[in-house]
Formats: C-alpha cells, sequence, structure tokens
C-alpha cells in the first residue's frame, strides 16, 4: 500500500511539475514585456525633460512589484523542475563554508551571531550545491525569524550510519497549529513568501532518501533536524 502511495504522488507531483512549468512560460513573457515598457518609458519621460527623481518615484513601485512576480515565477519553476543530482562524497565542512560566505551579510545586518559546530572529519555522499540550498534556505529564514538579532546555530553529528544536520535559532518560533503545514507547497504565513522554499527543501532531502523535522516553540526559537545516510 505504501508503494502504491508513492507511486501516485510521484505521479501527481509530475503533473503538478509540467502544469507549473507550463504557467510560468505564460506569465513570464508578458511579465518581461511589461518591464522593458517599463523601462522605455522611463526613458521617454527622461529625454522630454522630467525630472529623473520624480521618474524614479512614480516607476519604482511598478518595478519592485516586477521584481517580486519574477522571483516568485523563478521559485515556481525551481519547485517544477526534477533536475538530476549529481552525487559525490565531500566533506560537510566545505558545503557550510561556502553556504555562510553567502549569509554573513545578511546575518550582520540582522544583528545575529552565526555559530557553526561541524567536524571537518564528516563526510556524506549528496549533491553539494542541493545540500547548500536546503542550508542557505534554513538559515536565511531563521534570520528573518530574529529581526531584532540572536543567535543562528549549526552543529552536524555523525550517528551510526547517519549524518545529523541542525539548524537553531532562537527567533520568533512557530506556531504548534501550523508547523505540521510547514513543508507544503504554496504554504507561507509571510507577508512576501512564496511558500515554495520548505517545500523544495523537503524534496531535496526526501531525494537523498533523508528525513527532515522541525521543533519550535513560540518566542524562543525553531530547530530544524536533517538526516542524511553518510553513504
Amino acid at each position: 500500500r505504501r508503494q502504491q502511495e508513492q507511486l501516485f504522488q510521484a505521479e501527481k507531483t509530475s503533473v503538478l511539475g509540467q502544469l507549473t512549468a507550463g504557467i510560468v512560460h505564460e506569465i513570464r513573457n508578458p511579465v518581461t514585456s511589461l518591464s522593458i515598457t517599463l523601462e522605455n518609458m522611463s526613458n521617454l519621460l527622461q529625454k522630454a525633460g522630467v525630472e529623473p527623481a520624480l521618474i524614479e518615484r512614480t516607476t519604482q513601485t511598478a518595478q519592485k512589484s516586477i521584481s517580486e512576480i519574477k522571483k516568485f515565477l523563478t521559485s515556481l519553476l525551481n519547485f517544477s523542475r526534477k533536475e538530476e543530482f549529481h552525487k559525490e562524497k565531500v566533506q560537510l565542512k566545505t558545503i557550510l563554508d561556502e553556504a555562510l560566505l553567502i549569509i554573513r551579510k545578511a546575518a550582520k545586518e540582522s544583528k545575529v551571531i552565526v555559530k557553526d559546530d561541524i567536524d571537518c572529519d564528516i563526510n556524506c555522499e549528496c549533491d553539494p550545491q542541493k545540500i547548500k540550498q536546503v542550508l542557505l534556505n534554513l538559515m536565511l529564514n531563521s534570520i528573518e525569524a530574529m529581526p531584532n538579532g540572536g543567535s543562528l546555530e549549526i552543529k552536524c553529528r555523525s550517528i551510526g550510519h547517519k549524518v545529523s544536520l541542525q539548524v537553531s535559532d532562537n527567533g520568533k518560533g512557530i506556531p504548534e497549529n501550523i508547523l505540521q503545514d510547514i513543508f507544503i507547497p504554496f504554504y507561507t504565513t509571510k507577508d512576501q513568501g512564496t511558500g515554495l522554499g520548505l517545500s523544495i527543501v523537503k524534496e531535496i532531502i526526501d531525494l537523498h532518501k533523508g528525513t527532515i523535522k522541525a521543533e519550535s516553540v513560540v518566542d524562543k526559537g525553531t530547530t530544524f533536524t536533517i538526516e542524511l545516510p553518510d553513504y
């Protein structure tokens, strides 16, 4: 029965992916045209002698909205694509260091202190780019949960034939009644969220034959725990 459910879920996901890719294509073209038209309009206004500051104030809201739409479309497309994984044996410390280089600035701006505790000898057979994507998503979510500063900690341990990764923060936390829904595609509580970040994270972990769970207490913080096979 479990195999039948997995097969049904795989077929449903495949159909959803094809549908999503088609929708993204149909929306992206007019959005791109709109962006070009707005840019042309801005150039025409400049040539007509309109004050540049006024042009910027008039068009920046529209440009911001277009950027948000493009960002959402990119998330949709990433969700719909079933890219091949390229597994290799790597040190998890190397993947984490690359991810930390990217998020350091955002952490500093939010006054978030980042701590990592990963043994350099812990190896894992995985797609390094995908696992980096997972770590980036979780760490950026944690930083967003601490707008007034806080602590972000990443730990890694080898347990038997598994590798355990933990991303913890002391941010605002996730209410218990919605914790079970956070991995559902398009589910979000953020004003500017797409609801795809954590669903993509879970999909990546599932394809690595791993597990991910979230534990959270409101006003105290959240911990995401990932377990991956080390072979």
